[in-house]
Parts: C-alpha cells; sequence; structure tokens
C-alpha cells in the first residue's frame, strides 16, 4: 500500500507532463501554420514592384509664393467641396420632407 501512495504522485506529474506537451504541440502546430501564410503573403508582396516616382526633387523645390498658391487653391477647393457636399445633404433633406 505504501509503494502505491508513492507512485501517485510520480503518475500525476506524468499525466500533467504529457498534457503540457500535447498543449504545446497544438500551440506549435498553429504557429507554423500562421507562419507558412505570412510567409505566402511576403512572397506576393515582395513579387510587386511599384514604380514610385518622386513629386518634388530637389532642383524642383517650389517657391514660397507656389508653394502658398498651391494650398490656397487645395484649401479653396476642400471649402468648396465640403459646402457643395453639405447643399446636397440639405436638398435631400428637403426632399424628403
Amino acid at each position: 500500500m505504501s509503494s502505491l501512495i508513492a507512485w501517485i504522485p510520480l503518475a500525476v506529474s506524468l499525466l500533467v507532463l504529457l498534457g503540457a506537451l500535447a498543449s504545446l504541440r497544438t500551440k506549435g502546430l498553429k504557429l507554423q501554420r500562421q507562419l507558412e501564410r505570412t510567409e505566402r503573403y511576403r512572397e506576393n508582396f515582395e513579387s510587386r514592384t511599384i514604380p514610385v516616382k518622386t513629386i518634388v526633387g530637389v532642383e524642383q523645390i517650389p517657391t514660397m509664393g507656389e508653394a502658398l498658391a498651391q494650398r490656397g487653391a487645395f484649401l479653396n477647393k476642400r471649402t468648396k467641396k465640403r459646402a457643395d457636399k453639405q447643399r446636397r445633404l440639405v436638398a435631400r433633406l428637403k426632399s424628403r420632407s
């Protein structure tokens, strides 16, 4: 009887160890699948080459006046776009009522 009591903690620890190994195996397989999927995505991404053209080179830096004119045109366009959007919304709400 005393030898059986001595083997119980060993058997329990062995079961816990086997459970931990099984858990690690499933986690390892999940991580391996994730790694393979990421590698496939990376290969697809690296095979694509996107030509990049510089808009403003070192020799083509705009002057302060040109930059201010471009910025003003951009702001005017944005303001007009917002006003048009608001006007369309008001017209749509009036037509519903």
